[in-house]
């Protein structure tokens, strides 16, 4: 298998994004790497990966 990232660009989709990092984790084959860009969300997005970043 290749090796393949997913990349998430977000902004205040701090509603959503445990639920996508989640559904990441439930994949049958995981990304070797995972790249979130966050365009200055102000809803606590960027914490809320962070502290997720063992996904």
């Amino acid at each position: 298998m290749l090796p393949f990232a997913v990349v998430i660009r977000t902004f205040n989709e701090g509603h959503n994004i445990e639920r996508v990092l989640d559904a990441l984790e439930e994949q049958s084959i995981a990304p070797s790497e995972l790249i979130i860009v966050d365009n200055e969300s102000t809803d606590g997005t960027f914490e809320l990966a962070r502290d997720r970043s063992s996904v």
